[in-house]
């Protein structure tokens, strides 16, 4: 056959790539906005089944003294005592769920203030080490921005406890006079033994978070073992 001829025969059946994402450019970006909107599910059904419940409960309390009153029983402190824990418990719940939809607090301190509760939350909840360190105070300017760089740093210690089995997780957060760096390190599973993070559901979710914000960021195998994230913003993006 002519040269030419399998030139032609060649450019008309590209080679399939590998990567689903070449196929699919907006697959990460939809499945990202699935994961959220199961995320906001999610905290609906704890709002109704749990807060909206325990409201619901003290409000029933609370009209038992009122029939108490009227009826002229005497209403003694354990009862009071007993509404004030209830409402207690319910304020807590609250709080949890506000926590989920804004875990950063706005602030210079507020990232660094969060990743240091995550980091403490991770270690007694999985009985594992996991650190957060960061030597000056931060402040990534836009509340969203902190929110994307939290929420990468949450999906990649999840992906460490889960899928690496990770006993040892580091968070960094450091900053020169040009660029912001979030760094996650951990002492698990490798990329190359295990496919971590190869074009799953985390590796959506972080590069989508990174993208959104205008942020670079890397994955790769650790030097001392696990595996490495590490999340870049520039500074004139951080303040616009």
């Amino acid at each position: 056959m002519p040269a030419h001829r399998q030139q032609i025969r060649k450019s008309r059946h590209p080679r399939a790539t590998a990567d689903p994402r070449a196929v699919h450019p907006h697959r990460a970006y939809l499945d990202a906005i699935l994961a959220s909107e199961r995320e906001l599910g999610r905290l609906g059904r704890e709002l109704h089944d749990g807060v909206c419940q325990e409201l619901a409960g003290i409000a029933f309390e609370v009209e038992a003294l009122r029939k108490k009153l009227e009826n002229g029983t005497p209403v003694g402190m354990p009862d009071l005592i007993h509404v004030v824990s209830l409402l207690q418990d319910a304020t807590r719940h609250s709080r949890s769920l506000s926590h989920g939809l804004y875990p950063v607090s706005p602030g210079p301190k507020g990232l660094a203030t969060a990743l240091d509760e995550l980091a403490a939350a991770v270690s007694d909840l999985n009985g594992l080490e996991c650190r957060f360190q960061s030597k000056q105070a931060i402040d990534p300017g836009e509340s969203t921005v902190a929110t994307h760089l939290f929420r990468i740093a949450q999906e990649a210690v999840r992906d460490a406890i889960h899928r690496g089995l990770a006993r040892r997780i580091r968070i960094e957060l450091s900053a020169t006079r040009d660029v912001i760096t979030l760094r996650i390190i951990d002492d698990g599973r490798s990329l190359e033994a295990d496919g971590r993070l190869r074009a799953d559901m985390a590796m959506q979710l972080m590069r989508h978070r990174a993208d959104v914000i205008g942020a670079q960021l890397s994955v790769r195998s650790a030097s001392s073992g696990g595996v490495s994230v590490v999340c870049r913003l520039p500074r004139h993006i951080a303040k616009t």
